[in-house]
């Protein structure tokens, strides 16, 4: 039998309040965001939050009394002001409309969490938090001329400090200078919190460091982990190379079906089986194309290089299709003279045939390779793991080429033979990828997971690493695992 109170109990409205968590270099803010009384606000702030804009966002602003960095105005407020990570700047939402606080009943007291604009229903993604009370920001204030207010929508229940902290940062004018970093931003308790949670932890497992960027295609969640690096790919940028063929393909300027002889001159050595077979033999641009990735074959990436017109021509269409991070530097050979320039300098003197006679530069000094990897001046290739990422989601959704050739670049991709990364500890899904390797210092993979219900952008970039290289594949593996478990 019930007793009355617990009656009462059961009939008390659920308060299911909503709490993001910001990740800043300085500490961390909790904030309680009023689904409630603020809904269309709080689902906009929401959706910036889930799609992992805030991830590498920026504090950019701080306006304050003391000293008064408010010059031209009369009516005085103090506020910390954040955004968007401005490489995201392009991608923002439509602006919003405007939730005056005559409506919501909300105010704008200290702490409380509100969204920037200039005129009325123009906020997007800025939003700035309370430092003291600021009633000039309420419906009927003076701080805006229309006297219509601001779109507060929640409050920090945690980590006033650093709020008061980066109030008082240095400033010009009222710029951060420089501003502070937004690491993550997550519902607390999502699945998106916890994947971050466990890629952190996972990473700080292993000394290297790291290049993250995820995004699940169905919902458009994305998790960036210093995604906007300009790294070093090694051979993930044969992945910007195989587009750029197939396009090619598309405009009528190569054939997969043309056959191309291979040349002493055209052997690499590295990974790939070609360096082993007799020179004269002919493969169609299809078998080079699928040798370049399935076994990241050097010999046939530079044979396409000098198919699709050099490096160049790579980087000129990735610019073109607003991918701005992803270079192609130069060729095998370029880079594997370079290499054995790092202990004798005459290898700069080789050509080709010579490079390939004479072999891999197996006799560099280990502390050779290793100032020629953190010096980073003649990278294999160049991308952010956002872009990259954003160039495998073309591949996935048929606008990096026609329809047809992503398919087949998606066929191609789901045969590669080096699998001990992204697809170790995955069962019952694809995982087309394109690996990467400068051991012990780099292992990148990069790819899709995809199953029937979904398919996420998984994209992992290390430099600098020092140790066992098993473990450093590892992390990769387990990262993936994490992802694919917390993202389906």
């Amino acid at each position: 039998m019930l007793s009355v109170f617990s009656v009462a109990m059961f009939c008390l409205p659920l308060m299911a309040q909503t709490r993001v968590l910001l990740e800043t270099e300085v500490g961390a803010i909790e904030i309680e965001v009023d689904s409630a009384k603020a809904p269309v606000t709080s689902a906009n702030f929401l959706k910036y939050v889930n799609g992992g804009y805030y991830d590498g966002g920026v504090f950019h602003r701080a306006v304050r009394t003391k000293p008064d960095n408010q010059p031209n105005s009369t009516v005085k407020i103090e506020v910390i002001q954040a955004g968007p990570n401005p490489a995201r700047e392009k991608e923002a939402f439509p602006p919003i409309a405007l939730e005056r606080t005559s409506q919501t009943g909300l105010r704008h007291k200290d702490g409380v969490v509100s969204m920037a604009r200039t005129g009325p229903d123009s906020a997007t993604g800025d939003f700035f938090v309370c430092v003291g009370d600021q009633p000039e920001l309420d419906f009927g204030g003076k701080r805006n001329a229309d006297g219509q207010g601001f779109a507060a929508f929640g409050r920090v229940v945690r980590g006033m400090e650093i709020v008061r902290r980066i109030h008082q940062s240095p400033v010009e004018a009222q710029k951060l200078t420089p501003p502070l970093k937004i690491l993550s931003a997550a519902v607390s308790g999502s699945r998106r919190a916890l994947l971050r949670q466990n890629l952190d932890r996972i990473m700080n497992g292993v000394k290297a460091d790291w290049g993250v960027y995820i995004k699940s295609l169905e919902s458009g969640e994305e998790i960036a982990i210093n995604a906007d690096a300009v790294m070093d790919t090694m051979s993930t940028i044969k992945v910007p190379l195989l587009v750029e063929a197939f396009r090619q393909v598309d405009e009528g300027k190569l054939k997969l079906d043309s056959r191309i002889e291979m040349k002493r001159a055209d052997q690499r050595f590295g990974t790939g089986v070609m360096r082993t077979l007799d020179p004269g033999l002919h493969f169609t641009l299809k078998d080079l194309l699928t040798l370049m990735i399935i076994q990241s074959d050097n010999s046939a990436t530079d044979m396409v290089f000098e198919q699709v017109g050099g490096p160049k021509r790579v980087s000129q269409t990735m610019r073109e299709m607003g991918l701005t991070n992803i270079i192609a530097p130069g060729t095998s050979f370029e880079w594997f003279r370079a290499l054995g320039a790092a202990s004798d300098p005459a290898w700069m003197k080789t050509t080709r045939e010579e490079l390939f006679v004479k072999g891999y530069p197996s006799s560099a000094r280990q502390a050779d390779r290793e100032r020629f990897h953190f010096q980073g001046k003649t990278p294999y290739g160049l991308a952010s793991p956002r872009d990259l990422g954003r160039l495998l989601g073309k591949i996935a959704d048929g606008s990096a080429a026609t329809p047809a050739s992503c398919n087949t670049m998606l066929r191609i991709l789901r045969q590669q033979q080096m699998n001990t990364r992204i697809p170790k500890y995955l069962t019952g899904v694809g995982t087309p990828h394109k690996t990467g390797d400068f051991p012990p210092y780099i292992a990148n993979d990069v790819g899709l997971i995809e199953s029937q219900q979904s398919r996420t952008v998984v994209v992992f970039f290390s430099a600098h690493h020092r140790g066992i290289y098993a473990n450093l594949e590892d992390a990769i593996a387990r990262m993936s695992e994490q992802v694919w478990l917390l993202m389906r």
